[in-house]
């Protein structure tokens, strides 16, 4: 469908070219005056014809004329027919710039508000009002007789009246403990301190409620310094009352003292573990892998939209393997977005007068100097986190899985260490003679003998290459993972399924290979290298460029960090 109708011009020239029939056809264009068409739609809402005069509603200049009347005061209120033939407000304009400013220090950088263009703007529940009520109401004998004070007390007055069966129900909440789910956006708010109680336990800095989701900061490692990253909390809809205290996902106000200390405790006991996941770590994983998301959706929430990661249905696949825990390959392979750590404002959400309060106040979006501070460095130089910020460190860590070939997301409490095969390679049935040179080379290469070691080409002798060939199950692959158990590093297999047979991609996912190998001290295991060392000959221009690619990578990529 065209906005011009067929993609002819909107207004034709015609031997009477206007209403009154006065103005013959001439050139295109000679007229010097603005002339509207309007145009007409049939009820598939497709184009009809273009029109000289409106054919329903109102004239522009009316309606723009009334906006600005409305404009000029210094609330307009918005109000909606309901189904019993009365209005109700929907929606509140602030226009007065003093009133908009005294508006902005009280409700500092809650989710749900609108100040665009000018005009602030607020739709009913009216949720950010009721978070803050303590606040407005503070603020609104202060300098009486001012300007600022007069608009102040004319908005607390038509807002009291909207808010107030919203109120009485938030004051019986906090008194009694029970809320209906629709009700929740009103105590859930940001800058709280939530908990998921459920296995693995978590806890987070609320900044969004999304239906049956909070949305929550946490503490991450991205493989360089810590940082405040994204999680969501979700907990089942429910219908009818309910104790706050019965569900999952709830502030810490709603729980008791020695259930907080409890999880507290737990809670920063992980966290030094995951401290202690600094860096490049291989572990055996008996769990679920979960492949990684890659990217962001906009969901509309009680508190505003929020980008948060989405977890498509992508299938887990249920594996007792080996994965290499490092979240700086993971992020260089997928990138990071999170915010700095002093966003976080752990000791406003956590306490008031020493006790976890039910309602935040204007001067606790103000903190975040106290939540800046670190405990000692440690020995490679990074900042210790203090046990706040160890509590709200993730559940789960980036990891590799090495049989699969793909970066997952593994909790971290399942996470054991190997229990390494050292007495596969008195198993291993070879030549002993050979035998004797392996372990030879292994030695030297596991003490650092080697290290020294060159060709007369700088940096091309820094390896171990081994070449194992034989007929089937003669124990080419178990003598690499033999080795692989022996020196305790990881064994990194690829084969054609892994390379491809393409020259370009089999280059590229070599050098990945060779790359990943060289990173976490892996040793390479070609496997039917035969299909890429083939002897080269003039019919097999394919093979040839292939092998070229294989045998120029080994050459020219620095492997002294690495046994292949």
């Amino acid at each position: 469908m065209s906005s011009w109708g067929d993609g002819d011009n909107p207004w034709p020239v015609k031997d009477s070219d206007s209403a009154d029939g006065e103005v013959e056809a001439g050139e295109l264009g000679h007229i010097c005056e603005v002339r509207d068409a309007f145009a007409e739609f049939d009820k598939s809402g497709d184009f009809v014809e273009w029109l000289d005069d409106m054919p329903y509603g109102e004239e522009e200049d009316p309606v723009r004329k009334a906006k600005r009347i409305r404009d000029t005061y210094a609330i307009v209120c918005g109000h909606y027919p309901t189904r019993e033939s009365t209005w109700e407000v929907q929606t509140i304009w602030v226009n007065n710039p003093i009133l908009q400013d005294v508006l902005r220090v009280i409700l500092g950088d809650h989710p749900d508000w609108s100040f665009r263009k000018g005009t602030v703007s607020f739709q009913k529940p009216f949720v950010p009002l009721v978070h803050h009520w303590e606040q407005l109401c503070e603020v609104v004998d202060i300098d009486a007789g001012s300007e600022a004070q007069k608009f102040m007390k004319l908005f607390m007055d038509l807002i009291r009246g909207e808010l107030r069966d919203t109120l009485i129900r938030v004051k019986q909440i906090m008194k009694t403990g029970c809320a209906a789910f629709s009700d929740l956006q009103f105590v859930y708010k940001p800058g709280q301190l939530f908990f998921d109680s459920r296995p693995p336990m978590a806890a987070g800095i609320s900044r969004d409620y999304i239906h049956s989701e909070v949305i929550v900061s946490q503490v991450v490692w991205n493989g360089e310094e810590y940082r405040a990253t994204v999680s969501r909390f979700e907990f089942p809809r429910f219908a009818g009352i309910r104790s706050i205290s019965e569900l999952s996902v709830r502030p810490a106000w709603a729980y008791s003292e020695d259930d907080i200390k409890n999880m507290e405790a737990a809670l920063v006991e992980r966290g030094r573990k995951y401290e202690a996941l600094r860096g490049i770590h291989y572990r055996f994983y008996p769990g679920i892998l979960k492949k990684e998301h890659t990217h962001c959706e906009v969901e509309a929430s009680g508190w505003g939209d929020t980008c948060i990661p989405s977890i498509p249905s992508l299938p887990t696949q249920a594996i007792a393997g080996r994965v290499i825990v490092d979240a700086a390959g993971q992020h260089g392979h997928r990138g990071s977005s999170s915010d700095s750590l002093s966003s976080l404002r752990i000791t406003s959400a956590m306490y008031r007068n020493g006790q976890y309060y039910k309602a935040s106040t204007a001067g606790d979006h103000q903190e975040s100097q106290e939540d800046s501070h670190w405990e000692d460095e440690e020995d490679d130089g990074t900042k210790r986190l203090r046990d706040e910020q160890a509590m709200l460190t993730v559940s789960t860590v980036h990891c590799f899985s090495i049989e699969n070939k793909m970066w997952c997301t593994a909790k971290m409490d399942d996470l054991k260490d190997i229990e390494w095969n050292t007495q596969a390679f008195d198993n291993l049935v070879i030549d002993e003679a050979e035998k004797r040179l392996l372990v030879g080379f292994i030695g030297a290469t596991n003490n650092g003998k080697l290290q020294h070691f060159d060709d007369f080409v700088h940096g091309k002798g820094k390896g171990l290459v081994m070449l194992l060939c034989g007929p089937p199950g003669t124990g080419k692959t178990f003598t690499a993972e033999s080795v692989s158990e022996n020196l305790k590093r990881p064994l990194y297999r690829v084969d054609t399924s892994d390379l491809g047979m393409d020259p370009k991609t089999l280059e590229s996912n070599l050098k990945t290979a060779l790359d990943r190998c060289a990173r976490w001290d892996a040793i390479l295991l070609l496997d039917e290298a035969d299909v890429f060392l083939e002897k080269r000959t003039s019919s097999n221009l394919t093979q040839n460029e292939m092998t070229t690619s294989r045998l120029l990578s080994v050459v020219v990529v620095n492997l002294s960090d690495m046994t292949s």
